[in-house]
C-alpha cells in the first residue's frame, strides 16, 4: 500500500509527463511564431511606411481642394481596420505583434496548472496561422487604401 507521500509523488510525475506531452505539441507552432516575430518586425515597419504615404496623399488631396469629409468617408474604414479606433478595437497593425508575443509566452510558460484549461491551450498551435491571416488582411487593407488614395492626388 502506498503512503500519502508516494501517492503525491506519483501524481506529480504523471502531471510532468502530461505537461511534457502537451508541450511537445507546441514545438512546431512555437518555432513558427519565433520566425514570424522576426518577419513581423520588418513587415510592420514596411506597413507603417506604406500607411504613412497613403495618409500623406489623402492630406495633400484635401489641401488641394478635395472635401475632407469625402476623403475621410473613403479612407476611414481602412484606417479603422489598420489602426483601430482605440481600446474597443485595436486594429490589425498594433495587435499583430502582441498576438505573436502572447502566443510565444503562453507556450513557453505552460505548466501543470494549465492542464485542466484544455479549451484554452488546445487552440494555441493555431496561433501562427491566425497571425499569418492577420498579416495578409493588413496587407490587403493597405493595398486597397493605396488604390483609393492615389487618384485623390491626381484631381
Amino acid at each position: 500500500m502506498n503512503t500519502f507521500e508516494e501517492a503525491v509523488q506519483q501524481a506529480t510525475n504523471q502531471e510532468h509527463h502530461e505537461v511534457a506531452a502537451i508541450k511537445r505539441t507546441f514545438v512546431e507552432p512555437l518555432a513558427e511564431l519565433k520566425k514570424l516575430r522576426t518577419q513581423w518586425a520588418k513587415t510592420h515597419a514596411e506597413f507603417l511606411s506604406r500607411l504613412s504615404r497613403a495618409q500623406s496623399r489623402v492630406q495633400r488631396a484635401v489641401s488641394a481642394g478635395v472635401k475632407e469629409d469625402q476623403a475621410m468617408r473613403l479612407v476611414k474604414p481602412f484606417l479603422k481596420d489598420l489602426q483601430g479606433d482605440g481600446a474597443a478595437m485595436p486594429g490589425l497593425l498594433p495587435s499583430i505583434g502582441p498576438q505573436i508575443e502572447s502566443g510565444i509566452a503562453n507556450m513557453e510558460h505552460f505548466d501543470a496548472k494549465q492542464v485542466p484549461l484544455r479549451v484554452v491551450w488546445l487552440s494555441w498551435p493555431n496561433i501562427p496561422s491566425r497571425v499569418r491571416d492577420n498579416i495578409r488582411a493588413a496587407e490587403s487593407r493597405l493595398d486597397e487604401l493605396e488604390v483609393i488614395s492615389k487618384p485623390m492626388t491626381c484631381r
